[in-house]
């Protein structure tokens, strides 16, 4: 589970994922994160909302445009240990006030997120997209919060910007491009034929080499169960003794690259 967020987060930074884009009312998705984002912010962080009026629609995945609000939720409480306030703010602005040349073509949606932190200097702000860069104490993060951010939003066509200052708090703007209806389609899901089940049992012996011991009793439990012999090993020097000491032959032998 650790591995598989770790991929899914550099997958978003590097613009590889696959995005499920379906036009959204800003409005309503706005409402719905913010039952999420209440139960997540601690009791000394106040959440507002404030909606803008006649937004058009967008073309996002909803799901990534929500890990986007809570992941600046989170930083933005992060960076208020003795609590603040967050406001999320909407509006429409048209193309040509964009702070950046883009390929929007009439109109944008804006999603402002604030925050009463305490602010960043112009040498982070320089640096808070990089994959594994975190201000935060070691064990406390991981550095791919904004790097998945920033990753989210370009995939989705959009921009991201940042306003900084020490003691005054910081402001995020996200800028997605306004989704035409006329050019809406809806996808039918592909009928997929049901597949016969695999023949998953196998015979000979593994010798499995892993130090950590919950991953090494998971996988040799579901090796037994498929029909194979399992050696466990808790490190290399074990895995060596084990093969000195001329027992059966391996057929196989499964370990982590370290």
């Amino acid at each position: 589970m650790r591995a598989a967020a770790l991929v899914k987060k550099l997958l978003a930074f590097s613009s590889k994922q696959t995005l499920r884009a379906q036009m959204l009312d800003v409005t309503d998705t706005l409402s719905d994160v913010a039952v999420t984002l209440r139960q997540t912010l601690s009791e000394r962080v106040k959440l507002d909302i404030v909606h803008g009026r006649d937004l058009p629609h967008i073309c996002v995945d909803k799901a990534q445009l929500e890990t986007v609000l809570i992941n600046l939720c989170v930083n933005a409480r992060d960076a208020m240990p003795d609590g603040g306030n967050i406001t999320i703010r909407s509006s429409q602005i048209q193309a040509g006030d964009l702070p950046i040349k883009s390929a929007f073509e009439d109109q944008a949606v804006l999603v402002e997120v604030e925050d009463s932190g305490t602010g960043m200097t112009e040498e982070t702000m320089a640096k808070i997209f990089e994959p594994f860069f975190t201000t935060k104490e070691q064990g406390k993060g991981t550095g791919l919060g904004l790097a998945t951010v920033y990753g989210i939003v370009e995939q989705s066509g959009g921009h991201l910007k940042v306003d900084s200052e020490i003691g005054k708090g910081t402001t995020f703007r996200i800028y997605l491009p306004a989704a035409d209806p006329s050019k809406a389609v809806e996808v039918a899901p592909k009928a997929t034929a049901p597949r016969a089940p695999s023949n998953l049992s196998g015979q000979g012996t593994i010798l499995l080499v892993e130090d950590e011991e919950s991953v090494r009793t998971i996988a040799a439990k579901t090796l037994r169960k498929r029909g194979y012999r399992v050696i466990e090993a808790g490190d290399g020097e074990e895995a060596y003794e084990w093969l000195e000491e001329d027992h059966e032959p391996v057929d196989l032998m499964i370990s982590d690259v370290v």
